[in-house]
C-alpha cells in the first residue's frame, strides 16, 4: 500500500513492475474527517481485523458526532487557521480532539486543548 499522492511516483512504479500489486491510500483526498477516519476498515481487510476495525470506527465517529453536536451550541465562534507546523508551513489537522494553531514560521506555534471533552 502506498500513498496516491503520485501515482507516477517511481517507486510505484518499480514495486509495480517487479509484479508486487500496488494499493493506494488515498484516505487524505477525503472531505470529511470521518471518511478519512473510516479507511481503517480499508487497511483491516489486509490483516483479517474488519470487526477490530469495525468497532474502533464506531468509537471514533460516536466520538466525533457527540462533539459535533456539542459545538452547535457555541456561540462565540472566532476565525482560526487549524493546523501543524512542518519545517514552517502549516497544514490542516488531521486530529479530532486536538487543533495546532499556527500563525507564522517564525512565531510559535501554540497547541489548543480541546474545548469539548
Amino acid at each position: 500500500m502506498m500513498s496516491g499522492y503520485n501515482q507516477n511516483d517511481p517507486y510505484a512504479v518499480r514495486v509495480s513492475q517487479a509484479g508486487i500489486p500496488v494499493l493506494f491510500n488515498n484516505e487524505w483526498m477525503e472531505k470529511s474527517l470521518l471518511a478519512r477516519g473510516e479507511w481503517i476498515k480499508f487497511v483491516s481487510v489486509f490483516y483479517d481485523k474488519e470487526k477490530l476495525a469495525d468497532s474502533i470506527f464506531s468509537s471514533i465517529e460516536n466520538q466525533y458526532l457527540s462533539i459535533k453536536n456539542k459545538a452547535k451550541s457555541i456561540k462565540t465562534k472566532p476565525n482560526i487557521m487549524a493546523g501543524s507546523n512542518f519545517r514552517g508551513t502549516c497544514s490542516p489537522t488531521t486530529h479530532i480532539k486536538q487543533c495546532v494553531i499556527c500563525f507564522m514560521s517564525n512565531m510559535p506555534t501554540l497547541i489548543a486543548r480541546p474545548l469539548l471533552q
